[in-house]
């Protein structure tokens, strides 16, 4: 009985999210229950759940292959929940050819069982994986059937997929599907565990995300002001939870102060909560590394020493996991190589150019099974323009601009698209003065401000400086250094 009250005990902290306690409390139960096959077995499996998302993975494969090695072939809800722990384990020690067979054994199993919860447990799972390697699709499918499988049966289950398809919705940009599954996620995680729980601080971060990245920037700040609250009481401000209220909240001061530095520190406050929660080169410790290196590429110092340093650190963030993409098997998102185009066509040294070339391309190549409004096809697009306005292609690069414009104009739901739409007005501008046409280069600018004030208002620092950026021009006919196309956060 004191075995079962540990293991208990256990479980409630990983919901809580004191791992460390929790997984104390499994050794305790997992040494009481030694001479049982199949609660050793139960309090290993969870044992190995809590090793695996402190990132001890290793320890996690040994003490889950342990626990198999000793369990009855007819206890088939236990073996499913350790062969889960071991794929979890296998995928993240990168043997991930292993991983997949193991859980489709796993899937099999479940399925001969009847199992639908552990089916649903297991779509979502493999769900996750396939978003991770940009298999779109197939990860949409997965998280569906998960939410299906689990049903009024198994809620938390359902929610945990949610969280996972919203999470999907939003790598694809699909901002307003993504606001539409989050908030049956925060509703259902609010009616079935009350207001102060864990879940629920993470179910209104997910969110305040969709909410920002769909131009809901109020709606965003209340949200997130909301996560915080709860995330800060029930798992502290060490926990990568609270890395993404960071994060989020950062995100949301860029889109509305996208030359200041305010939110920086934010941004480091959240990349160390990562590198210190999670092994080398995890996915959520590379995120935090595109957004810190955007947002140092973004802001504008006021002196040029600063600039420099901020574009050094940037460009050092943002290479470091491209080095070790191959190594990990996980493709980076697109908006990490455009950041680096971007970075790097600012930098200009020698050799520069031709990699930024080489991003494009690769990105063009990725973006496959993307949407047609996805981001990153603009941003990469005004980045190619730039590039071709820089070599002394004028008509190229207003034929580029002139060719995204369209697309731009119908894809306005997402944030990132409308400052997009500004820059390619400012970048016409440009290209207007440049070959002496004052008049048509007042017309582009105007047009930017009158996009950017319909888009965030008219007192948005973006439209403000665009009025002064109009002011000068009509004063002196010339057009000073935008500076439009760092200004957009990840």
């Amino acid at each position: 009985m004191l075995s079962r009250g540990l293991a208990i005990l256990a479980r409630n902290y990983t919901v809580l999210g004191d791992y460390p306690r929790g997984t104390a409390l499994a050794r305790e139960a997992a040494a009481l229950t030694a001479g049982d096959p199949v609660a050793d077995a139960q309090d290993q499996a969870t044992l190995a759940s809590l090793l695996n998302l402190q990132g001890k993975h290793a320890e996690a494969q040994q003490v889950a292959r342990l626990a198999l090695a000793a369990l009855p072939d007819d206890e088939r809800p236990v073996r499913l929940q350790v062969m889960m722990e071991i794929a979890r384990s296998e995928w993240n020690e990168l043997q991930r050819a292993q991983a997949q067979k193991t859980l489709e054994q796993a899937m099999a199993l479940a399925q001969q069982s009847g199992n639908r919860v552990a089916q649903a447990e297991l779509h979502r799972q493999r769900g996750s994986w396939h978003a991770r390697l940009r298999h779109i699709r197939d990860a949409e499918s997965d998280m569906k059937q998960a939410i299906a499988l689990a049903g009024a049966s198994a809620p938390l289950v359902a929610n945990e997929a949610r969280h996972s398809l919203a999470g999907l919705l939003l790598l694809e940009e699909r901002a307003t599907e993504a606001v539409q599954v989050a908030r049956v996620q925060l509703e259902e995680a609010r009616k079935r565990l009350g207001e102060a729980h864990p879940l629920v601080g993470r179910a209104w971060w997910r969110l305040a995300n969709a909410q920002c990245v769909n131009a809901q920037l109020d709606a965003c700040a209340t949200s997130i002001g909301r996560a915080d609250v709860v995330v800060r009481q029930s798992l502290g401000e060490s926990h990568p939870d609270y890395a993404d209220v960071l994060r989020i909240r950062s995100q949301l001061a860029a889109w509305r102060q996208p030359e200041s530095d305010a939110d920086i520190p934010l941004l480091r406050r959240a990349y160390a909560i990562m590198r210190a929660w999670y092994p080398r080169g995890n996915e959520h410790t590379q995120k935090m590394q595109t957004e810190l290196g955007s947002r140092l590429l973004a802001v504008r110092p006021a002196s040029p020493q600063a600039r420099t340093r901020n574009l050094d650190e940037a460009l050092a963030l943002l290479e470091a996991p491209l080095a070790r993409q191959s190594a990990t098997g996980v493709p980076l998102r697109p908006n990490h190589r455009s950041t680096l185009a971007q970075a790097l066509l600012t930098r200009d040294a020698p050799g520069d150019r031709a990699r930024v070339r080489a991003l494009l391309a690769e990105n063009l190549r990725v973006m496959a099974p993307y949407p047609q409004g996805y981001s990153a096809r603009f941003s990469d697009g005004l980045c190619e323009a730039q590039l071709l306005l820089r070599e002394g292609d004028a008509a190229g690069a207003e034929a580029r601009v002139l060719a995204l414009l369209p697309g731009l104009a119908r894809h306005q739901a997402v944030t990132s698209n409308r400052f997009s739409l500004r820059d390619a007005w400012l970048l016409r501008a440009e290209i207007a003065a440049g070959r002496g046409d004052r008049r048509q280069a007042r017309v582009f600018l105007v047009d930017a401000l009158r996009h950017t004030k319909a888009s965030f208002g008219p007192r948005h620092p973006a439209a403000r400086r665009l009025e002064d950026l109009l002011s000068a021009f009509d004063r002196t006919g010339r057009l000073a250094h935008s500076h439009s196309l760092s200004t957009r956060p990840a």
